[in-house]
């Protein structure tokens, strides 16, 4: 009886395509490292793996490319030939070639082409290592062509070739879409894992509906006098079920979570080897660096993560790192660098790609921004700087004059975004000018079940992520203040702006109720928080999110829904969304400003305001330029000492609390400097004792304003009496 196959074809195909990805990572090592004995001798093991099980099952023309692979390194480890780039161009064009024709048994038939032009490859990657030829002509990749050719010339689109691969010998693709059995390990499709998930969720569901049940015939016997001893034993029987239920269910959780995660290098090592392509092609030497490659992360995450790291990475090449003569000009070494890294952080995992090139221009960014409309001269004069690095992830921005292949159409960064968004998500920037860009992707472990926090607005229920929460807090109506058109409340020390959860949806009050205490969730996106007054907290539960359609898809500040155990369905709170809103509403300029200017026709007067909290840097900046002053903020002691050697301020704003340098040695600095010793200095700090008033008047400081007793107005009259 003959020897089927087909049972260990899936198998042989999901090892292959693990031995092409070692071959791709070892060739990019061997063009750093060309003489690497071990990596040579590993690189022709897994070729020879490659050819070895190819030839057991079958697949001819695989055997060719990875026998012809091993030849050539084999050449190498002997010393016979010094690898260099047309040798390198061979063996990739070859390993290119291998993962098409894994689907392909035994014939290649594409619209009338009759088989690809493997032995052109081979002949090729022969030619090259013989000394034959010293080029390739047509190395093949899939970031730079999506077309093969075969030996007369002839072009087969991808979509061709695919049509031929899928085809065997008898016409028909075998696929395992269920299980593949090996030796220790058992191979599950992820569309099976998702639905063990969905139902370990709705398990969870029905687990919090029986919580609800024992609670109500608990509250019920407690109630009722008759029958009480009765119920009372069956109350404790389910009881001591729903117990048992809830241990096997959180821990039925976790492994079924467990079973769906996966290191990110399944991720990561794709990118070396299209970042090499993409350079060569750019014209510019780069060095990539990949770490964190054991973070772990949900596999349906991963595969949505691809393609906007892949934008970054690109924008990274093309956008970031200057091209070698520019850099060499610029005291930098030719090649560039640009990082990729994975870690976690709490319940979620952070991935940030790195470059060390020209930085982000902010200036060109209001430039382009103010030319394409999409925001005013006013408004964007009022921004502070994280406001306006902001606008790039809007649809259509892009600071690129020209189009090239890989960036400048205006698409991009708001679909990376949008993306991220989706896997709830959020995305980050950091940047020098002149010296490096970073974008930070924040996505959680998993999608299938988060805790979260439920808050009440009116009749409505919400779920806010209990990740995205700082703290809970209970205000009077005395503590919200009025800074300018914004409520803000100030929390710890520092001024946050503050929204309602009724107003964020046009939601009216539990009727008229008088509270002295009302609930707010302080809540966090990046570094920057809001305060979310709402009428209830409802306390904390773990939820499973489900995506929500039409007609409620489109609706502001919303990310999913949720299915509560009494079968109530609530709205998830797209937290980053509503941080987005209240952050970007803009003070508009008041006539007391229009006056401030036209009466003193000179030149704006220049603030520097040192504050380490960006939500109360930006309010103290809208203040101060809702009147006519220009404000460069710093964010810590160190860096504000450093603009004001670099330029004149009329009058320095700061905290005491910062990092680096703090507020009391700041002062003291600049009263040693000439240029300052007689400038206005005023201090906005939340450290209210005596000793800390006398030490920052001491240190040089003309005022000490306490943010406990922050106004706009009190600011305001402080700098005019000071400033005259």
């Amino acid at each position: 009886m003959p020897f089927d196959k087909s049972k260990f074809i899936e198998r042989f195909r999901a090892e292959t395509k693990e031995h092409i990805e070692k071959l791709n990572l070892g060739l990019l090592g061997l063009e750093k490292s060309p003489k690497d004995e071990e990596l040579l001798n590993f690189m022709m093991r897994e070729a020879h793996t490659i050819k070895g099980s190819a030839i057991m099952m079958g697949f001819k023309r695989i055997a060719e490319l990875s026998h012809t692979m091993e030849s050539g390194l084999e050449k190498a480890l002997k010393g016979d030939i010094n690898l260099k780039k047309v040798h390198f161009d061979a063996l990739f064009a070859a390993l290119d070639l291998i993962e098409p024709l894994l689907d392909d048994k035994v014939t290649w038939q594409a619209k009338g082409i009759e088989r690809p032009y493997v032995e052109s490859i081979c002949r090729q990657t022969e030619d090259a290592f013989s000394g034959k030829i010293d080029k390739i002509a047509g190395e093949v990749s899939a970031e730079d062509d999506n077309s093969l050719s075969d030996e007369s010339g002839k072009v087969a689109s991808q979509d061709e070739i695919e049509s031929g691969l899928k085809k065997g010998s008898s016409g028909d693709k075998i696929v395992a879409d269920h299980v593949v059995v090996t030796e220790d390990s058992i191979r599950v499709s992820t569309d099976r894992l998702d639905k063990i998930v969905n139902l370990s969720g709705e398990l969870l569901i029905s687990k919090i509906r029986l919580n609800e049940v024992v609670n109500n015939i608990k509250s019920k016997i407690k109630a009722s006098g008759e029958y009480s001893s009765i119920l009372s034993q069956v109350a404790g029987d389910i009881s001591s079920v729903n117990e048992n239920i809830d241990f096997l269910t959180t821990n039925m959780q976790q492994e079924v979570i467990q079973v769906r995660m996966v290191p990110v290098s399944y991720l990561f090592n794709t990118f070396p080897r299209a970042m090499r392509d993409l350079a060569r092609k750019k014209g510019k030497d780069i060095n990539f660096f990949v770490k964190g490659e054991d973070t772990q992360l949900d596999k349906v995450i991963i595969d949505d993560m691809r393609d906007p790291i892949m934008h970054l990475l690109r924008n990274a090449l093309d956008h970031g790192l200057e091209a070698p003569e520019v850099r060499i000009k610029n005291g930098k070494p030719a090649e560039g660098n640009i990082f990729l890294s994975a870690y976690q952080e709490g319940s979620h995992v952070a991935i940030e790609v790195t470059d060390d090139g020209k930085g982000i221009d902010i200036e060109s960014i209001k430039h382009q921004a103010v030319k394409k409309g999409l925001v005013s001269q006013e408004r964007i004069d009022s921004m502070v700087d994280e406001q306006i690095y902001q606008l790039i992830f809007i649809p259509g921005f892009s600071t690129r004059e020209d189009v090239s292949e890989t960036s400048g159409r205006g698409v991009g960064l708001d679909v990376v975004r949008e993306s991220v968004s989706k896997l709830k998500g959020m995305v980050d920037l950091k940047t020098k000018k002149g010296e490096e860009t970073s974008f930070i992707l924040k996505v959680p472990l998993t999608l299938a079940i988060t805790e979260s926090l439920l808050v009440a607005a009116g009749s409505d229920l919400f779920s806010m992520p209990i990740d995205s929460v700082v703290e809970t807090i209970r205000i009077s109506s005395e503590n919200i203040k009025k800074v300018e058109t914004k409520d803000a409340i100030t929390v710890r020390g520092h001024i946050i702006p503050l929204v309602r959860l009724n107003d964020i949806f046009g939601l009216p009050t539990k009727g008229i109720v008088e509270k002295r205490f009302l609930p707010v969730v302080v809540v966090q996106s990046a570094e920057k928080r809001v305060g979310i007054l709402v009428e209830e907290l409802m306390g904390r539960q773990e939820i499973i999110a489900k995506a929500i359609g039409d007609p409620l898809k489109n609706i502001a500040n919303i990310t999913g829904a949720t299915i509560l155990g009494s079968g109530k369905v609530i709205l998830i709170l797209d937290i980053p969304s509503i941080i987005e809103s209240a952050e970007g509403m803009i003070i508009k300029r008041s006539q007391r400003s229009e006056s401030v200017i036209k009466t003193t026709g000179k030149k704006r007067k220049t603030i520097l305001l040192a504050e380490d909290v960006l939500s109360t840097a930006m309010l103290q900046k809208n203040i101060l330029e809702s009147v006519g002053y220009s404000v460069v903020i710093a964010h810590d002691g160190k860096e504000a000492l450093d603009k004001a050697s670099q330029e004149t301020f009329d009058l320095v704003i700061t905290d005491v609390l910062m990092p680096r340098m703090d507020g009391f040695e700041l002062v003291e600095t600049l009263r040693k400097n000439k240029m300052y010793k007689d400038a206005p200095i005023i201090i906005v700090t939340s450290r209210q004792s005596d000793q800390d008033k006398r030490r920052g008047l001491e240190a040089g400081a003309d005022a000490y304003i306490l943010k406990s007793e922050f106004t706009s107005e009190g600011l305001l009259n402080t700098l005019e009496r000071l400033m005259g």
